[in-house]
């Protein structure tokens, strides 16, 4: 997969699903029948049935879905302002397909803690509340509440609202649900 290719996210299928629950089903009436000394092994199949169906919600949540990342990044100090660039195609990323942006990581090594804060920019335009700012971690991430929908044409830039010319490399990254 390329950089800037579109993944669709691997599920499990709900046979297996069916598998894995029967399983652990027949290793619960095994447990049940050891007696009090193997509770702990009785808990932890408990706990690995939870896992399961966290994994089943999670999986049916994401299932068919198109998704793709987009990196771009600055090396050494940031100013303000300063676009991030997107590889060897500079400071500006062009949507093939319509979609929604649903969040965004940052990772940031500098020789201080000094604030670092970014924002997305569709068509040159700030959109508020789309952005994200590291303190004292080199890293961080956050999924938008309402996710920020382009449009097959749409330019998206990344820029910085703070200056930090302590930064040595720094490179956001943005995920965005596909809509095809």
């Amino acid at each position: 997969m390329s950089i800037l290719g579109v993944k669709k996210k691997k599920h499990i299928d709900n046979k297996q699903l069916n598998e894995i629950e029967k399983e652990i089903l027949k290793m619960k009436s095994e447990l049940l029948t050891m007696g009090t000394k193997d509770k702990y092994l009785y808990n932890s199949a408990n706990t690995l049935n939870l896992r399961i169906l966290d994994i089943e919600n999670i999986v049916n949540n994401i299932k068919d879905k198109k998704i793709m990342t987009i990196f771009a990044g600055i090396d050494g100090g940031i100013y303000r302002y300063q676009d991030f660039n997107f590889g060897e195609g500079g400071p500006y990323y062009a949507m093939n397909f319509p979609g929604n942006i649903i969040s965004i990581s940052l990772i940031s090594i500098r020789n201080k803690n000094i604030d670092v804060s970014i924002n997305i920019a569709i068509n040159t335009t700030q959109q508020q509340g789309y952005g994200i700012e590291l303190q004292n971690e080199t890293h961080g991430y956050y999924s938008f509440n309402t996710p920020l929908k382009v449009k097959a044409g749409d330019v998206i830039s990344v820029n910085s609202l703070s200056e930090n010319l302590t930064c040595i490399s720094t490179l956001v990254s943005l995920i965005i649900e596909i809509d095809i």
